[in-house]
């Protein structure tokens, strides 16, 4: 039976007395695996990765799974989801998808007008974290959408009166004569 164990957490040393000379010497070593837990929502956190979110573009949210010990949860398999209410629209409901590539998940979203929205992030009706997003109108007018400006939900560009989008996607002059045809 042993009687002394010396060494640090990694690895220990047992001397084993025994009847026979010399005693032996043998080398034990362990290790310890940490596998994360159940998710917990209050020990999660969802983060908005824009800077700036804009009405009518993709935008995403990061999701931090955590368990009860503080242990970030990679597995594939979990199911979140982002709640948008307000601007003038009902209530959004965005789901998660989880790369495969960097095992993380992420809800993208895009929001059909201007204005503040609440997204609620959660999991299985428990809440993760609430994020209050300001969508901005989108930019119009510029070189990128010329003869342009925002629709009335600020989510998309509309051409100026007078002008009409053309095969190529841009706002050009009407020829004389033609009437454009009517903003989407």
């Amino acid at each position: 039976a042993p009687r002394e164990v010396s060494g640090d957490l990694t690895e220990r040393t047992i001397t084993i007395v025994s009847h026979t000379n010399p005693p032996s010497t043998w080398q034990v070593t362990s290790s310890m695996a940490v596998t994360a837990n159940v998710v917990q929502a209050t020990r999660s956190s969802a983060r908005l990765l824009d800077e700036v979110v804009v009405a009518g573009q993709d935008s995403t949210i990061q999701i931090i799974p955590m368990d009860m010990h503080g242990n970030e949860i990679s597995a594939f398999g979990l199911a979140f989801e982002a709640r948008a209410e307000g601007g003038a629209t009902q209530e959004l409901v965005f789901d998660s998808a989880y790369g495969f590539d960097n095992q993380e998940y992420t809800i993208t979203f895009a929001l059909p007008s201007t204005g503040m929205f609440m997204m609620t992030v959660s999991l299985a009706d428990e809440v993760i974290q609430t994020i209050n997003v300001d969508a901005a109108s989108v930019t119009c007018g510029d070189t990128d959408t010329p003869n342009s400006s925002p629709n009335g939900l600020g989510s998309a560009c509309v051409c100026d009166d007078g002008y009409a989008r053309s095969s190529s996607g841009l706002c050009t002059r009407c020829p004389a004569g033609m009437q454009p045809q009517t903003n989407p």
